[in-house]
């Protein structure tokens, strides 16, 4: 029964890993935008 969520289990992880991976760009991206606008 566990063995079956398996594959559906590892793509969802593959999933969120790469939302966090996206949403860990985005505020990065967001953080050194203020940097860039603190300059002028």
């Amino acid at each position: 029964m566990i063995l079956a969520y398996l594959p559906v289990w590892k793509s969802v992880n593959l999933f969120d890993a790469c939302l966090a991976t996206s949403l860990d760009k985005l505020f990065i991206n967001f953080k050194s935008l203020q940097n860039y606008a603190k300059l002028f």
